[in-house]
């Protein structure tokens, strides 16, 4: 009956390996998926010797032409297997599998043509070859492969270490198992069992088939993921390409349109300073004057939105002074209304100061406009960082709701068109933040249902260009766990905007307090995971639970008290950025959860 399982789970691991080699021919996912296949296989022809042919030869020459075709199936797995490890590993001792597959082979055909095992005195004897070749190449073989793991293992993320410490397991049985079957052929062990390699055969392959389909998933969930960001790029380039048609052919429109303008604005100047008109008649040719102005700024608008791209000619500029001047030049009689807070320091950035101005004006003036006749509140929060300059605007206006949230930096949307509003304020706003390297982002007060009403909007701008790139190779002490998290790509649009990187993992259980100790790391979680793993979760003083609700994301920091905050860029580098959460006990702190 043993028996007859051990054929059923070999032929099984079989199957397996052909699977693997014939997806990675069809899809060519990684190439390591192939040559783990051969090594399946390969091994399932060493079980099928040891279960099926060498118990059932009849004669010695059988059992000795099995040996023989057993140790030589062996030699050529060896190379094939370190070649999946390497790849697995980006193990640079891969710039030797063609020498190993060399000696292998030259090493299986030594064994098929009678100079490692013999026949004598009715038994099956190993030469002296196999004992001052073979064993060596095997000693050479466990300790190669043991050290691209354990090389790898200690570098990795938590989820290849896994599958690595799985490999690690699987190659101790394996080779313990083979050691022993090389101990009863040289007489130096007891044979209790038929063969001992098949047990650690197929523990191997179960073992490793289980973790290789399981990276196989995660490689599917990898692929998809790139895959929706493609197409949201694609999207976005259709977006552009429009935009670029639009630019090529608004400057010919525009020219057109403010000639007719300009023939219609001058006759009714003509028309109202020589012609005696009724008092009807002078607001008629009024009104035509005042909607070609409101065509002409229109046209205007639609060439700068058209125009606007990556600031080639910048130079250093006052960032302070920008947001001062503007309020000083354009609201004068407005300036009680306005609270700066962090503008005292001069804040330098490159760009252009013409352009950053009108991005001011424009969200000043929504600011303003927001109050529908009545007294606005406009705050206005400077913060720095090494790399950034981070500029908060918020207002007590009548705010947003979720739509209008989604669609605020839209073209052409507005909810002001009896008004004469065009659409193209902010829109325009968000595309010279952007030609700048910043970003913008607006968050309403509306939303989170306390009473509060106003928009705030937070503006990112890199104070030096050239520090980019580096800084978003930098790891920051920030870790999420994706489980039960709502709107993951919200949260790591924030921590984009700021040029931080955060580690990700999928689950609590991933969370490795060698790589991420928590004293130094802060920790975002769900309330999902958080239930499911309280005690766990409970040993990170600074840990952060974040939750969506109608399009803005909540942060509930245990360790600084408990009213939810909006998830923002002001958040993340005034609480994580700028200093260290207070610690903790542990004691103080499971009451608190509890409570």
């Amino acid at each position: 009956m043993a028996n007859i399982i051990l054929q059923v789970i070999c032929s099984f691991l079989f199957a397996v390996g052909l699977l693997f080699i014939l997806l990675d021919i069809r899809t060519r996912f990684d190439r390591s998926f192939r040559f783990f296949g051969v090594s399946l296989i390969l091994l399932c022809a060493m079980t099928a010797i040891d279960i099926w042919l060498i118990p059932n030869a009849a004669t010695l020459s059988g059992t000795l032409f099995w040996q023989r075709a057993y140790h030589g199936i062996a030699c050529i797995f060896i190379p094939f297997s370190l070649w999946y490890l390497c790849i697995l590993t980006n193990s640079p001792i891969l710039r030797l599998i063609p020498t190993l597959i060399m000696v292998s082979s030259l090493m299986a055909a030594a064994f098929l043509g009678g100079l490692m095992i013999i026949a004598r005195g009715g038994q099956v004897h190993t030469t002296l070859g196999y004992n001052l070749v073979f064993l060596p190449y095997v000693v050479f073989y466990v300790v190669t492969a043991h050290y691209v793991i354990l090389k790898r293992i200690n570098k990795c993320a938590a989820p290849e270490k896994r599958i690595l410490r799985f490999h690690l397991a699987g190659f101790a049985v394996l080779i313990v198992g083979g050691l022993l079957d090389i101990g009863i052929l040289m007489g130096v062990v007891k044979q209790v069992l038929t063969s001992f390699t098949v047990l650690g055969v197929l523990a191997f392959g179960i073992m490793a088939s289980l973790i290789f389909a399981e990276r196989f998933l995660m490689i599917l969930l990898d692929r998809q993921t790139t895959f929706d960001k493609l197409e949201s790029a694609y999207r976005d380039l259709e977006q552009v390409t429009a935009l670029k048609q639009l630019g090529e052919s608004t400057a010919i429109i525009n020219h057109e349109i403010k000639n007719y303008m300009f023939m219609i604005s001058g006759n009714a100047q003509i028309l109202q300073e020589m012609e005696s008109l009724s008092a009807k008649g002078k607001d008629i040719v009024k009104n035509i004057v005042s909607s070609v102005e409101r065509l002409t700024d229109f046209s205007d608008d639609i060439l700068k939105l058209s125009r606007t791209e990556v600031i080639r000619e910048k130079h250093p500029v006052n960032l302070p002074e920008i947001i001062k001047g503007s309020i000083e030049k354009h609201f004068p009689d407005m300036r009680a209304s306005f609270t700066m807070t962090g503008l005292e320091r001069d804040r330098f950035m490159f760009g252009d100061w013409g352009k950053l101005e009108q991005v001011f004006v424009n969200i000043f003036n929504n600011s303003i406009e927001a109050g529908n006749g009545d007294p606005v509140d406009v705050k206005i929060k400077l913060t720095a960082t090494d790399t950034l300059l981070l500029v908060g605007i918020e207002d007590n206006g009548v705010g947003c709701d979720e739509s209008q949230l989604e669609n605020l930096f839209k073209a052409f949307y507005t909810t002001k068109k009896l008004q004469g509003g065009t659409g193209l304020g902010m829109s325009i706003t968000r595309t010279i933040v952007e030609s700048h390297g910043g970003r913008i982002s607006a968050y309403s007060k509306n939303l989170a249902k306390r009473g509060e009403h106003g928009l705030k909007l937070i503006m990112t701008f890199p104070i030096y260009a050239e520090k980019m790139a580096e800084v978003s190779e930098r790891k920051h002490p920030i870790v999420v766990v994706k489980d039960g998290l709502d709107n993951l790509a919200d949260l790591i649009r924030v921590f984009r905007n700021l040029r931080v990187t955060p580690a990700i993992v999928s689950s609590v259980d991933e969370l490795d307090e060698a790589e991420y100790p928590p004293e130094t790391v802060t920790l975002l979680v769900s309330a999902k995971a958080m239930a499911s793993h309280f005690t766990k979760l409970a040993a990170y003083p600074q840990l952060c639970l974040v939750s969506n609700h109608e399009r803005n994301q909540y942060v509930l920091d245990h360790g600084r008290g408990n009213r939810p905050e909006v998830f923002s860029e002001e958040y993340v580098v005034s609480r994580m950025l700028r200093r260290q959460m207070p610690r903790v006990r542990l004691k103080e702190r499971q009451h608190h959860l509890v409570g």
